[in-house]
């Protein structure tokens, strides 16, 4: 896709202590690094299924 568009979206998780999930970057080049949930949106893709497949892969 030479001129579309990208969406990436990144989750704030919190628990019912107020805590937030977070991951440890295990792959170059940001190994080492936390982060949260996230992920890109796909073609024709709702919105709301964006943010349930990734939530469910966390």
């Amino acid at each position: 896709m030479q001129h579309g568009v990208l969406f990436s979206i990144d989750l704030v998780v919190l628990d019912p202590q107020n805590r937030i999930l977070v991951g440890e970057r295990i792959n170059r080049p940001a190994q080492g690094y936390w982060f949260v949930p996230g992920g890109r949106m796909y073609k024709n893709e709702a919105l709301m299924k964006v943010f349930e497949r990734i939530y469910l892969m966390s």
